[in-house]
């Protein structure tokens, strides 16, 4: 006879079942929209808009359904290595070759908020006119940097490559996510908590946010009891 699950366990189960819920169908999407068709270019825009707004908070609810998952598994044990003897020759080093390209790998952290600092670019400074015909016109703003559409494709179609093979095992990425934190030392946030990515994405609806906000706030409260 089965015993039933305790409430946290089953509290647990519902914040991670709705963040892979709706990282899964977020994931649908994006598979959609980037299916090939005849005469079918993506322009950069559109790229732009597809990672902002469906990949990135798709990756956000992953990344923390993961690392909820990973919370209640066992730390992993160093394996232990046997020694092997030194070979009588050293034989002349050869550079191993690559004959397949090394698969995408979901990223598992987010980068922390920068702090605020007091510069100001130049063509934001305010400007004190002279009116004489020999004063220096204000600087334009940089030019943004172009990105290349392919390039832009490219690195959405692998970033998405990457996610859509985390959703199919997310237990293993929670294992690898116990070894990066057992690598860390000391202890810091790998998520931004104060700050969700994609969370005012267009396509979520109030459910969504709900989602993302839920299990957001359960792992700021885990963190906070370990640190």
């Amino acid at each position: 006879m089965q015993t039933p699950a305790a409430p946290d366990a089953d509290h647990l189960d519902a914040l991670i079942g709705r963040a892979a819920h709706l990282a899964l169908w977020l994931a649908g999407q994006v598979r959609e929209m980037l299916a090939p068709l005849p005469g079918k270019v993506l322009e950069a825009p559109f790229l732009r808009h597809l990672l902002r707004h469906y990949l990135v908070p798709a990756e956000a609810a992953l990344r923390r359904a993961v690392h909820l998952i990973a919370a209640d598994m066992p730390a992993p044990r160093a394996p232990l290595r046997p020694l092997r003897p030194l070979p009588r020759v050293i034989a002349p080093f050869e550079p191993v070759k690559r004959e397949t390209v090394r698969p995408p790998t979901f990223r598992l952290t987010e980068p922390q908020p920068r702090p605020q600092t007091d510069y100001i670019p130049e063509h934001m400074r305010p400007r004190i006119r002279v009116l004489t015909p020999d004063a220096p016109p204000a600087s334009p703003p940089p030019a943004p940097q172009p990105r290349q559409r392919a390039s832009l494709e490219s690195r959405l179609r692998r970033r998405f490559a990457a996610l859509d093979a985390a959703l199919a095992s997310p237990e293993r990425e929670a294992r690898r996510l116990l070894r990066l934190q057992a690598r860390q030392t000391p202890r810091k946030p790998l998520l931004a908590f104060a700050r969700i990515p994609g969370y005012r994405a267009r396509p979520l609806q109030e459910s969504g946010r709900s989602a993302l906000s839920s299990i957001n706030a359960e792992l700021v409260a885990r963190h906070l009891n370990t640190s």
